[in-house]
C-alpha cells in the first residue's frame, strides 16, 4: 500500500503530541506487539542531517498496541530549538521484519512571536 500524505504543523516553543491508530483497510486496528515506529525528517530530502529522529522509546509510544496505536511527542524544548521551518518527513513501521511507510509529508514550525 502507498503511504499516506499528511503535514503537522508544530508550534514552537510548545509541547506536541499526535495519536495515531494504523488500521488495515478494512479498518480493524493492525497489532503493533513488538513493532518498530520511526519518524526522520531532514530539511531537505537530498540532506544528510536529521533535523528529528524520533522512535519508540524516544517521542514515539505505543499507547494500546492490540489497537494500533501510537503517539507521536516533541516537549516544548524540543519544539523551541526548532530553527528550520519546513521538513519532509517519512514514518515507518516495522512488524515482524516487514517495513512499510505508513505517511510522508512536511513538518511546519510555526514560529513563535516572542
Amino acid at each position: 500500500m502507498a503511504a499516506g500524505s499528511h503535514d503537522f504543523k508544530i508550534e514552537q516553543g510548545t509541547t506536541f503530541n499526535n495519536t495515531i491508530t494504523y488500521t488495515q483497510a478494512n479498518g480493524s486496528a493492525v497489532n503493533l506487539s513488538g513493532a518498530a515506529i520511526t519518524l526522520k525528517a531532514k530539511d531537505n530530502r537530498s540532506d544528510s542531517l536529521l533535523v528529528v529522529d524520533l522512535s519508540v522509546g524516544s517521542g514515539i509510544t505505543i499507547t494500546n498496541a492490540t489497537g494500533g496505536i501510537f503517539t507521536i511527542s516533541l516537549t516544548a524544548t524540543q519544539t523551541a530549538a526548532y530553527t528550520w521551518n519546513r521538513a519532509d518527513y517519512d514514518l515507518d513501521i516495522t512488524i515482524s521484519n516487514n517495513t512499510e511507510r505508513l505517511l510522508t509529508g512536511q513538518l511546519q514550525i510555526i514560529k513563535s512571536v516572542a
